[in-house]
């Protein structure tokens, strides 16, 4: 697919995301990642921004499943989250990111969603951030 670049050493396959767009993978690790941030640590407030994040996740798996080679969406290990304690996901780092997504608020979240899935493409990992 376009916008994709290959990179070949040895026995390690490298897929790159050249588009501009940011890598879909990526964006959509650390998008749960903000989710269980905000599920722990900011249970009922913004209720308009923890629903975007909830619609942004499953934008992004729609995508996978559309443009992946073997059009398969990456494990969720089962249906639903492993309950945490708010200690193991409300660090300093990821209050952070999570304030900085949050900044936006749900328009924000949805623009800057609109624009990573704005050009079909193979969903890969590299660069993130």
């Amino acid at each position: 697919m376009n916008g994709i670049q290959t990179i070949r050493r040895g026995d390690t396959v490298t897929k790159v995301d050249r588009t501009g767009k940011g890598a879909v993978l990526c964006m959509r690790g650390i998008l749960r990642a903000m989710r269980a941030v905000g599920q722990a640590c900011h249970a009922g407030a913004d209720p308009d921004f923890q629903q975007e994040l909830r619609a942004a996740l499953a934008r992004i798996d729609r995508f996978i499943a559309d443009n992946a080679p073997d059009g398969a969406v990456p494990s969720r290990d089962g249906t639903t989250e492993p309950e945490q304690r708010p200690g193991a996901v409300c660090g300093r780092d990821a209050e952070a990111m999570y304030e900085a997504l949050r900044t936006g608020g749900a328009a924000g979240l949805r623009a800057q969603f609109d624009d990573l899935l704005s050009i079909p493409r193979e969903p890969v990992m590299n660069p993130c951030l």
